[in-house]
């Protein structure tokens, strides 16, 4: 098959999830096109991916964060691309239609790479977008005649929870409508998306997996001797909670005083977490990673003691759909103290692979954290079953043979209704 991939922003540091389901399908032998709007930041790609899959990337012009400039920036696009296909650009531009995405140019500058003589030589069989913005203009797209194929969705969760929010009820009904399947990763995020008025006979629950080969558990007496080590993963601000994170170290050190706490990731809110560690006199035993690649995160996995993971609802309405860092870390072997909160009691099952707290109760979290530290076999038990159940349920090669059944069934679907 030939699939587009249409993304928000491609690579991603915090959505390897995207990544490696693209390297699925690739590994599979199928052909790939990706359109995306340019990542943030270049170093994106030296974490994430090789040039390999950049080179199967059309760009669309990024936008003008300053709406004076945007607006003249969609009116220098329409008369230098005007020539191409000056009936379909007029279109994108229909406000009373597409609303904001014509206002902002959006919809045009998704547009433009669907125009090149290379998406037009693509012929493609499927068209999947990851995140439910990125599908709406998918489904503008569609709705223009530019994608013809099938149209999948995966939602992942702040687009669920905080784009309705903003953009107010019926933002997603074009979408919904206009989109043949759409994936979520647990049953939390179908339960979301039904009441937002999606259609339940063309929902999958199809989880974001990860690639066990890649973790390696820690040995049982690996490290014996040397200081405990709490993990989080997680982009710095405020709704995965790493505060509370701080806090509940802060209480656990009492009881374990050579622990330390390593947090891998980055965002607008390290300046002030490394602050928060001072203020605790916790510094000495708090390592801010900032962003690391996968090969480095694996290394961390395997020489952590316990996963801390205390998201929590952000002011926005976002919360947790599913966590794939919680998967990584289960098949790492590691134990798991986790918020009970969104999508994450799926993965994380309470006393089983990991320990559960409310959201937002730091000493909940402390006292998970001194149980597992205080319990050698405790550790060993939880870390075996949650990398048996990462094996079982979330391993990338199985969902990714999955994925292309749904493809598969979507287009001979297709292709017999257009026979029809």
């Amino acid at each position: 098959m030939r699939v587009l991939f249409f993304l928000r922003s491609f690579p991603v540091v915090s959505e390897t999830f995207v990544t490696q389901q693209i390297r699925g399908v690739i590994e599979r032998g199928h052909d790939l096109l990706i359109t995306s709007d340019h990542p943030t930041r270049e170093a994106d790609i030296a974490l994430q991916v090789g040039m390999d899959l950049v080179a199967h990337v059309l760009y669309r012009p990024r936008g003008q964060a300053n709406r004076y400039l945007r607006a003249l920036q969609t009116l220098g696009l329409t008369i230098y691309h005007g020539w191409r296909a000056p009936e379909t650009i007029s279109r994108a531009l229909d406000v009373s239609r597409y609303g904001r995405e014509a206002r902002s140019g959006w919809a045009l500058r998704a547009l433009l790479p669907m125009l090149s003589a290379k998406a037009r030589a693509f012929e493609a069989d499927i068209v999947h977008a990851h995140f439910g913005p990125a599908g709406v203009l998918a489904a503008i797209l569609k709705d223009l005649g530019v994608i013809t194929a099938p149209l999948v969705v995966t939602f992942h969760g702040y687009d669920a929870h905080v784009v309705p929010r903003r953009m107010g009820p019926g933002y997603y009904d074009r979408l919904f409508e206009s989109a043949d399947r759409i994936m979520v990763g647990t049953e939390f995020m179908k339960s979301t998306l039904l009441a937002l008025g999606a259609p339940a006979e063309r929902m999958t629950i199809l989880p974001m997996g990860v690639d066990t080969s890649r973790f390696r558990q820690r040995a049982q007496g690996e490290h014996d001797g040397g200081p405990p080590i709490i993990i989080s993963v997680a982009r710095l601000v405020r709704s995965k909670g790493i505060h509370d994170g701080l806090l509940a170290f802060q209480q656990t050190l009492r009881d374990h005083p050579q622990a330390e706490y390593q947090v891998a990731g980055d965002g607008p809110e390290r300046p002030a977490l490394e602050e928060m560690a001072r203020d605790l006199g916790i510094a000495d035993h708090v390592t801010f990673l900032g962003n690391q690649t996968p090969e480095q995160l694996a290394e961390r996995y395997a020489k952590a003691t316990v996963f801390l993971h205390p998201s929590k609802r952000g002011d926005d309405g976002w919360v947790e759909g599913q966590g794939v860092v919680l998967a990584e870390a289960a098949a790492s072997g590691l134990p798991i103290v986790a918020s009970r909160i969104g999508g994450i009691p799926e993965t994380v099952i309470d006393n089983e692979i990991g320990l559960l707290a409310e959201a937002g109760d730091w000493a909940g979290f402390a006292a998970h954290l001194k149980r597992l530290l205080g319990d050698d076999q405790l550790r060993t038990e939880m870390g075996r079953r949650g990398r048996r159940l990462i094996e079982e349920r979330l391993e990338q090669g199985r969902l990714d043979d999955q994925l292309i059944e749904v493809y598969q069934e979507i287009v001979s679907g297709a292709s017999a209704r257009a026979e029809l």
